[in-house]
């Protein structure tokens, strides 16, 4: 099982959360920002669920207060309880640096190399939807609801793509978990506001990213080739995160070695 880095203290952890899910309709949830929590309550208000397993997956670049994830965590534990009566766990923190370096950081020149394209946040992304598979699973629930959306209005994220989006979807499946994502086709942040209701604040700045804005030019439009882009994501995403889960599975985790076998196979 790896978890964290499946010590002892992940051991207990899961131990305790299985006592706790006993008899219970669970869902395990992505928690990060507005989205996310906007997704958890609406897959509550139309789904009859007991109790929310809420976890955060740490990347290594990321930076600033964690406070400002924790009042997000507070603020859904009171809507949860008010509008739907539905628990809300402790929070679950994970991190697991060797994966997210397997698909971010180690072979990135090779990755241009073969596509023509590379792009950290994809990869970024995947990772944070990946290392919840092994907690999913030992705690037998089939759902992980999370926050991507398609649409942002004018704006383009390319980890949020419909391309990249479908890729996670894919890859989760491999371990029989359903990436849910109930706010995916919201275009407008009015809606989203809607849906957190008039006790929403925003809380400050959340947590971010060294690497945010990476694929922008200097006024801000967006640097990439379709083709390559396409490419990247069904020659290495899809592939390689269909492997990585089967590691965990088998309870592995030479992930440089599951990339370095995939980027082998391509032409």
């Amino acid at each position: 099982m790896i978890f964290l880095y499946g010590n002892q203290e992940d051991k207990e952890l899961l131990k305790k959360l299985k006592k706790e899910v006993s008899g219970k309709k669970t869902v395990l949830a992505e928690i990060s920002g507005r989205d996310s929590i906007a997704a958890i309550l609406k897959f509550c208000q139309e789904n009859p669920v007991d109790l929310v397993i809420p976890s955060y997956v740490f990347a290594p670049t990321e930076y600033g207060d964690f406070k400002e994830i924790e009042k997000n965590v507070e603020f859904l534990r009171k809507e949860l309880r008010r509008k739907y009566k539905v628990s809300l766990s402790n929070l679950v923190k994970l991190s697991n640096s060797k994966l997210w370096s397997a698909l971010n950081g180690r072979f990135i020149s090779l990755l241009v190399k073969k596509f023509g394209f590379y792009n950290p946040c994809l990869g970024c992304h995947l990772y944070m939807h990946i290392v919840r598979v092994s907690l999913a699973k030992g705690l037998k629930t089939k759902k992980v609801i999370a926050g991507e959306r398609e649409y942002h209005g004018s704006k383009v994220k390319l980890n949020q793509t419909r391309e990249a989006i479908e890729a996670y979807i894919k890859v989760l499946k491999v371990a029989g978990i359903d990436l849910v994502l109930p706010v995916r086709e919201i275009f407008l942040e009015e809606e989203i506001s809607q849906i957190l209701g008039k006790s929403w604040k925003s809380n400050g700045r959340q947590l971010s990213c060294v690497l945010s804005g990476n694929y922008l030019d200097l006024e801000g439009k967006i640097l990439f080739q379709p083709k390559a882009f396409q490419r990247y994501i069904q020659e290495f995403i899809i592939p390689v995160g269909k492997r990585i889960v089967f590691q965990l599975l088998e309870g592995e985790k030479d992930f440089d070695g599951v990339v370095r076998e995939t980027l082998r196979g391509l032409k």
